[in-house]
């Protein structure tokens, strides 16, 4: 019996999408995203100048070259621009000489954000990502090769799933 057989043996589904309204509520703002995303930069800044402990992992958006800090803002991988002089997107920011610098100047783009001065450019940037991530699914939908290599991958992990796991024995705590 494959795994997801076995997990899901004696449970329904509940055509009720008011059931658990209001339990799951783990939608943040694309503010909330970017204020959290700058937050992790500031971290890694942190961790840059004083490498104590274990290293802390994320993409950075900075650089600390020749006595320069350059940094880009990003909403997820999107890279943004918020300078009216930056060209287009993929224009850097040079925002100081240090990394003490590269922190004041994420401490300050929190206070923007907090003020609700970049929402409509984080509103519009995540609702460009929705609108791209739909059309990816869509497209992958009709891509019969894309899904003959899901369905290989997805038999693949549940073969090793089995050799690791001894099988459905897995889950026999679900059996009613």
């Amino acid at each position: 019996m494959m795994l997801i057989q076995s997990l899901l043996k004696g449970v329904t589904a509940v055509d009720d999408n008011n059931i658990l309204k209001g339990v799951v509520v783990n939608n943040p703002s694309p503010r909330e995203n970017f204020i959290n995303a700058v937050k992790s930069q500031i971290s890694l800044v942190e961790y840059d100048m004083k490498p104590e402990g274990e290293p802390i992992k994320g993409k950075k958006w900075y650089k600390v070259v020749d006595k320069n800090a350059y940094t880009f803002v990003r909403y997820s991988v999107k890279k943004i621009k918020i300078l009216p002089t930056q060209t287009d997107d993929k224009a850097a920011l040079r925002v100081g000489t240090t990394y003490a610098s590269l922190i004041k100047f994420y401490e300050n783009l929190i206070k923007v954000a907090e003020a609700g001065e970049l929402d409509d450019v984080l509103d519009n940037v995540a609702a460009e990502m929705i609108a791209e991530r739909k059309a990816s699914r869509e497209r992958n939908a009709a891509d019969p090769e894309y899904q003959a290599k899901r369905e290989a991958t997805k038999a693949k992990r549940e073969t090793k799933l089995l050799e690791n796991h001894g099988g459905s024995e897995l889950f026999e705590h679900n059996k009613d």
